[in-house]
């Protein structure tokens, strides 16, 4: 049992220090005292499920994937969330700052982002799937849409 309290503090130390977080900034985060915190990623502290999914959650993943992966497995997963926005971030951030966009210049705007964030994310099938955004045509719209489609049954909003 050591040797997993072991791996589940592993676990916390990577990720926290992934988003660059310090023991006491995870600790107040998570409502635990510091020093409990320090005990869990050391494996000198049993991790309740309560917490774990606590963790889970301020993490942003599964607790199946805390309990299944491997460090190495987790280290790359956790780079790569620090590294690159989510479609969470992405559509928050449009949401956040459309209005401000109207002012801009209408041309190449951020809609194929979105697309192919959805397609590596979701892992979609392009052959089976169509994914379509807007942003207006030729001026901006009051509200930006993306849909997904299945191509089998249409490949627009009016139709099928």
């Amino acid at each position: 049992m050591s040797e997993f309290r072991d791996y589940l503090g592993s676990f916390i130390r990577l990720y926290r220090e992934s988003k660059g977080l310090t023991l006491r900034e995870l600790a107040d985060y998570l409502d635990v005292p510091f020093t409990s915190l320090s005990k869990m990623e050391s494996g000198d502290q049993r991790i309740d499920s309560e917490f774990l999914v606590k963790l889970a959650d301020y993490f942003g993943i599964s607790i199946v994937t805390m309990h299944s992966r491997s460090l190495d497995e987790a280290e790359k997963d956790a780079n790569q969330r620090e590294n690159k926005p989510g479609i969470r971030e992405a559509l928050k951030y449009i949401l956040d700052n459309y209005q401000g966009a109207r002012s801009e210049i209408f041309k190449n705007h951020v809609r194929n982002v979105i697309k192919k964030m959805i397609i590596e994310e979701a892992d979609l099938d392009e052959n089976r799937f169509f994914i379509v955004s807007s942003v207006g045509q030729g001026q901006w719209a009051e509200i930006p849409w993306i849909s997904i489609f299945i191509k089998d049954i249409t490949t627009t909003t009016t139709k099928g």
